[in-house]
């Protein structure tokens, strides 16, 4: 009918009603949408013909060319379809076939498709670079589908255009599919029929599964964690029993096997020393002892000093009273100077302290230098490594109180029983040592023996004695004038 038609007359459909095509028979006129309106394709252009397993439409509502390939019994696309060109959309009906996949568009250059309807196939897997960017219509149901890859799920959330049909599959609904869950309660695209979207054996929708139903947990798991806690806090339990009541000998097992020494704090070791601090020095500084570090022992924050002239036992062997002192101090200030470098007994004080600190991995030694002790490389070799690796206080600093007493500990313990374990440090060195007057004082005893020795003892025994010093201790360490203090023979 000629479109001008109108122009010339009002026509008055009553009850006129459509008989061809077979889809609109019986329709009436005035409930018609131009978008049903199609009109089959009969091209013999070998460029533009329609498939011989196809029926191809235009619709000249939306300028779109429609294969209809549907109930054909297909199991792949025919090959001699082609894309029609000079159209504005495309659409694609392979309902009720055999596919197993979705066609590949992109080989058959159809990449601007709007609409797939691939219902009522075989299909059981979806790739991302099956689907058409251009999608706006994408019907699954009735197919094979368990999954949907995460590349396509997430494609299919950037679709908000999209018309999307899943209904009618057999979905795997378990903890490796949550992802799917959250796509389909999120509804960021158009799901038709979502409620006949269900997992196989359950009547409920997927839209409306808790997480906890989608993915259950494992009754067996939860036996198997239940007994693992029930058996950790029985565990727990009498580890807590144990050690409240071996607690100091397992602390003391630890410590001697050198485990978990951060369990061992410092004040479990040190709660039960006499002393904060042992002052060792050399007897030349004496007057800067007595005159300056004494007044650690006053002031609001008094520490507890060890001071040989005060606090060792005269007449009781030197070494002896060096392994006590180190011993029963939580820390040992180390007076360094000129005088210090020459002292035989400072040295041998330093190291005790060394070794103790050595031994149980803490820092033990305050270093003081209280004078020019000239360049390093003239120290003893353990002197000058830990001079080299830790920090020292300087006499004549601003911050010297300050600094000092923030190394020694910040709270006092309670005097402990006298242990001899770090008198061990001199099991192997019970040699007479020569003195220079360093502590002399201390080196003898206060008694005269009950039996004086009636002669003095063979020349070539003095000689013997001497070779044999000579080899245990080096002949550069202590000057050979010392030697005439070694022994004092009283009759």
């Amino acid at each position: 009918m000629n479109p001008n038609v109108q122009n010339y007359f009002h026509i008055i459909p009553a009850n006129l009603t459509c008989q061809s095509p077979e889809e609109l028979k019986n329709i009436p006129v005035t409930k018609l949408k131009s978008e049903s309106l199609m009109c089959m394709v009969n091209d013999t252009d070998p460029d533009t013909k329609c498939p011989e397993k196809c029926n191809c439409y235009k619709r000249p509502e939306d300028d779109a060319y429609i294969f209809d390939c549907s109930h054909k019994n297909l199991t792949s696309v025919p090959s001699d379809i082609k894309n029609p060109g000079n159209f504005k959309q495309l659409e694609l009906i392979f309902a009720y076939n055999q596919l197993t996949r979705i066609p590949d568009l992109k080989n058959l250059k159809f990449e601007s498709v709007k609409k797939l309807i691939l219902s009522h196939n075989n299909i059981s897997e979806i790739f991302l670079d099956e689907i058409p960017r251009t999608i706006q219509v994408l019907e699954l149901h009735n197919n094979n589908i368990s999954t949907i890859r995460p590349d396509v799920l997430e494609f299919l959330k950037n679709s908000t255009n999209l018309n999307l049909t899943l209904h009618e599959n057999p979905w795997i609904c378990d903890c490796s599919t949550k992802d799917f869950l959250s796509f389909i309660q999120t509804k960021l695209v158009t799901i038709p029929n979502l409620y006949q979207v269900t997992c196989p054996g359950k009547n409920k929708p997927i839209s409306e599964m808790t997480t906890i139903e989608f993915c259950p947990f494992d009754n067996t798991a939860i036996v198997g964690v239940s007994i693992a806690i029930a058996l950790m806090g029985l565990l727990i339990g009498i580890s807590g029993l144990l050690y409240y009541k071996y607690q100091q000998h397992i602390k003391v097992w630890l410590f001697t096997h050198q485990w978990c020494l951060w369990f061992v704090t410092e004040e479990e070791l040190d709660k039960e020393k006499l002393y904060d601090a042992f002052v060792s020095y050399s007897h030349r500084d004496h007057d800067f002892v007595v005159n300056e570090l004494v007044k650690l022992e006053n002031g609001p924050t008094p520490f507890k000093l060890c001071l040989h002239y005060r606090d060792w036992l005269a007449g009781e062997w030197i070494p002896a009273n060096i392994a006590r002192s180190v011993e029963d101090s939580r820390r040992t200030i180390v007076v360094l100077s000129p005088n210090f470098l020459e002292s035989v007994w400072g040295r041998m004080e330093f190291r005790a302290a060394h070794s103790q600190a050595l031994s149980e991995g803490r820092a033990r030694v305050i270093l003081i230098l209280y004078g020019d002790i000239g360049p390093t490389d003239d120290l003893d070799p353990e002197l000058k490594a830990y001079i080299s690796m830790n920090t020292y206080v300087k006499w004549g600093d601003p911050w010297f109180w300050d600094k000092l007493r923030y190394a020694l500990p910040h709270k006092s313990k309670l005097p402990r029983k006298s242990s001899t374990v770090g008198r061990k440090i001199f099991e192997n060195h019970q040699l007479c040592i020569p003195a220079n007057r360093d502590k002399k004082e201390l080196m003898y005893p206060i008694r005269i023996p009950e039996t004086p020795p009636n002669t003095t003892p063979p020349a070539d025994t003095f000689k013997a004695f001497d070779e044999k010093l000579e080899k245990q201790l080096p002949t550069n360490e202590f000057p050979q004038e010392s030697w005439s203090v070694l022994f004092e023979i009283e009759i």
